[in-house]
């Protein structure tokens, strides 16, 4: 229990304090009067580092990509790119290219990017630069379905921190059931079949197991059919409300606080 001060509750306890202690050992504060150092402090601070990023501005994707690389680059100031109303335009200084992103790819399309393989003799420095080159590797395969498309198809936001990505790596190789939960509204929009066969590849014995969550939103005939649909497609699901499973509990302390209120009548009338 945290000591309130002030009518506030404060949050105390040995876990608050690891996490805090490690992220002021990691954190990264780099002063320079310098703004583009300013900026490039900013992109590499440790402090979030599994925080969840699905955009970036245009500028620090390149340095972010450069540094995972680790390569030096130069700007051309004679490329130019504007972007209207989702029209991109080219513009080198000789003629233009326009690119029209009117389709999106098919997100089955997009595979889960998979971590090199490893041994207990790969050095941590040898596997640190393994797992960036996989990670960069995929991010080019990305790009080269779009350019493929002829620049008529794109894709929708996705996970770009590296960090996040080797978390799921290390869980899925450490675990024997992978749960991926998903709304009974629409299942099939956030299953990822390719993080389903992943999991297998690593082993055949591990189980990659959906939660139809919100099951509450569906009537019975509407679980029957999506039953039905799963069995067939062999994958392993269970339902499950967080609604209902909450009602349940809450129903549960109730009787319990009744149960004991009745008891101390019981000795009080004794």
């Amino acid at each position: 229990m945290g000591r309130k001060q002030r009518g506030k509750k404060v949050k105390a306890g040995l876990g608050r304090s690891l996490v805090n202690a490690r992220r002021r050992a990691t954190e990264k504060v780099v002063h320079n009067a310098n703004a583009v150092d300013r900026h490039v402090a900013e992109v590499t601070n440790t402090s979030n580092r599994l925080e969840s990023v699905v955009h970036r501005n245009e500028l620090d994707e390149f340095l972010i990509n450069a540094m995972l690389a680790e390569r030096d680059f130069t700007a051309e100031r004679s490329h130019v790119m504007i972007v209207k109303d989702g029209v991109i335009e080219a513009v080198d200084g000789t003629d233009k290219q326009v690119a029209n992103f009117e389709e999106l790819f098919d997100y089955d399309n997009i595979p889960v990017p998979r971590r090199p393989k490893w041994t207990k003799q790969t050095s941590r420095d040898e596997l640190d630069r393994l797992e960036k080159n996989a990670y960069l590797e995929w991010r080019r395969s990305i790009a080269e379905m779009e350019e493929a498309s002829g620049n008529q198809k794109r894709v929708t936001p996705f996970e770009k921190n590296l960090e996040v990505w080797r978390q799921l790596w290390r869980v899925t190789e450490r675990s024997d059931v992978v749960v991926q939960i998903v709304d009974a509204r629409n299942p099939l929009l956030y299953r990822c079949k390719d993080l389903e066969l992943y999991v297998k590849e690593q082993d055949p014995n591990k189980v990659p197991l959906l939660v139809v969550n919100k099951a509450d939103y569906l009537s019975a005939f509407m679980r029957k059919c999506w039953a039905e649909y799963f069995r067939e497609n062999n994958v392993d699901f269970v339902f499950f409300s967080a609604h209902e499973a909450q009602e349940a509990l809450d129903a549960a302390e109730r009787e319990a606080r009744r149960a004991e209120a009745e008891r101390q009548e019981r000795e009080m009338a004794r």
